[in-house]
């Protein structure tokens, strides 16, 4: 591909295998009239972008790319990062935790290229033929690579090693971008440290690139974790346990999310940063607990992919099944991605926004409201987990409207502390939504966890909307009212959206 670039033009080429490149450097100039130079695939078509594409809306990018090889391109203020070595962005030969056997070109075992990259199916493709039945055409290594357009058409299909391969590489690719998103976590405060004047001027207002690195970060270790959650969410529901009904394996699993949260806030303020303030705190410090972060979750999944858990039948459509309706029609998972989508809303609007109402009371200590609002989620859900003869439509009707009393006395009272409480009913909101939104789906639960997850984004906008409440009223007290809302609509779902259709019945 030839790229004309302000008088010159760049070469990107796949595999690049020519002994003399000068000679046909010059073949190109002599036949296009204008200066060539030689790059690689990526790193053009970061350029490609930079100049004709995301590079004409933001300075801040990354470019990934999976295609015959896995690498990224950076751009940060306008400028791409090549290395000292340029060999920036060559993530493909990083180890994700996925263990296939399948050895690299570079000579390393299971770097995710070999593993989720166009070369990557074919390596694991040809391990791995002999333990599944197979209708995917694998030809000799002499006359080519399996194509990989057949692996996923084959594997919609359900052939067994087509749908292996997919995991495998989707699993591989997760992992990879969970740890890229830390990775630009721990890139924010370098570059903000490195170049502190780099910045983003709208009017009056300044925001430094290196917090809009941090934001695409967030980003991307957001979507990481939501895949997480659909694979998680149906396995605890379906995966059949004595004496537990669903909304209890949810609350157990949650429990281990809310002891994260409740011991975050004082873990980084008081452990990481020594009981510094927030004002106190400067970028430089953030660089080694993101770092360390990176190298913890890379850790877990090393431990994870030791484990071997067996797959709950009926949960998903089997080998040749098709399903026949879309999983919109069933009413009652309709209405469930709404109801978490309010839930989600008004769980981070408290556990995000409850210190800065604090501190706008001037409180001596905002990040412990914070804390004791988490750890009521933890203790809720350590209750909940034992509550084995109490329905999901029950809790989530109790929970809801004592969450909904709270928020209204806080706001009558304009007292912070009643928020903390709610904590403690919001616990197993997410359980009781998610058992009732699944419930009879049968084979369509699988593909029903991960349209529930669309309701997450109820994260991102309900704080928003409460932050603009808040400047238009002046205050955070009647932007409350934002929560209340959502806990009536939760209290209607519980009585009555969640109610199952005979037709919404999956036998």
């Amino acid at each position: 591909m030839l790229v004309a670039l302000a008088g010159c033009a760049v070469l990107s080429m796949l595999c690049l295998r020519y002994k003399r490149e000068a000679d046909m450097l010059r073949g190109l100039e002599e036949a296009y009239g204008i200066p060539c130079h030689i790059d690689n695939d990526v790193k053009s078509a970061t350029r490609a972008e930079r100049l004709w594409g995301f590079g004409q809306i933001s300075k801040n990018f990354v470019y990934l790319n999976v295609g015959t090889g896995i690498a990224v391109g950076t751009v940060i203020n306008g400028r791409q990062i090549r290395g000292s070595h340029f060999n920036a962005g060559e993530v493909g030969h990083l180890r994700v935790g996925v263990q296939v056997g399948v050895k690299c070109a570079c000579g390393r075992m299971d770097c995710v290229e070999a593993i989720a990259a166009g070369i990557g199916f074919d390596n694991c493709a040809r391990l791995l033929r002999s333990r599944y039945e197979t209708r995917l055409h694998i030809p000799d290594e002499r006359e080519g690579r399996v194509l990989v357009s057949e692996v996923f058409t084959l594997a919609q299909k359900g052939d067994p090693l087509c749908v292996a391969l997919v995991d495998i590489a989707s699993e591989a690719l997760a992992n990879l971008i969970m740890n890229l998103g830390l990775g630009l976590f721990f890139l924010s405060s370098w570059f903000t440290v490195r170049f502190p004047e780099a910045a983003w001027r709208a009017g009056e207002s300044v925001v430094p690139y290196g917090f809009l690195i941090f934001l695409i970060g967030s980003f991307v270790v957001g979507a990481s974790a939501t895949i997480l959650q659909v694979v998680i969410n149906p396995y605890l529901t379906a995966c059949y346990v004595r004496g537990t009904q669903p909304i209890q394996r949810l609350a157990i699993g949650g429990s281990a999310n809310s002891v994260g949260t409740t011991l975050a806030p004082y873990f980084v303020t008081g452990v990481v940063f020594g009981g510094l303030s927030m004002s106190e705190i400067r970028i430089d410090q953030l660089m080694l607990p993101f770092f360390s972060l990176m190298v913890v979750i890379m850790l877990v999944v090393f431990l994870l992919m030791r484990f071997s858990l067996p797959d709950v039948q009926g949960t998903k459509a089997e080998a040749g099944e098709k399903l026949e309706r879309s999983v919109w029609s069933f009413r009652h998972l309709a209405l469930g991605v709404v109801a978490i989508f309010f839930y989600v809303g008004v769980e981070v609007c408290i556990g995000g926004n409850i210190n800065l109402y604090a501190m706008e009371m001037g409180m001596a200590s905002p990040a412990l409201l914070a804390t004791l609002y988490w750890g009521g989620m933890l203790v809720g859900r350590l209750v909940g987990s034992s509550l084995s003869h109490v329905s999901p439509r029950t809790q989530l009707t109790v929970t809801t409207t004592l969450a909904g009393v709270l928020t209204v006395l806080a706001i009558a009272f304009d007292n912070p502390w009643l928020l903390c409480a709610v904590g403690l009913f919001h616990s197993i909101m997410w359980g009781a939504i998610f058992t009732l939104s699944v419930a009879r789906l049968g084979k369509y639960t699988s593909a029903a966890s991960g349209v529930f997850m669309i309701g997450v984004v109820g994260g991102a906008v309900f704080p928003l909307l409460q932050g603009v409440l808040a400047d238009v009223l002046g205050g955070w007290r009647l932007s409350w009212c934002l929560v209340v809302a959502g806990e009536a609509f939760m209290l209607w779902y519980a009585l009555m959206g969640s109610r199952i259709r005979p037709k919404d019945v999956v036998v």
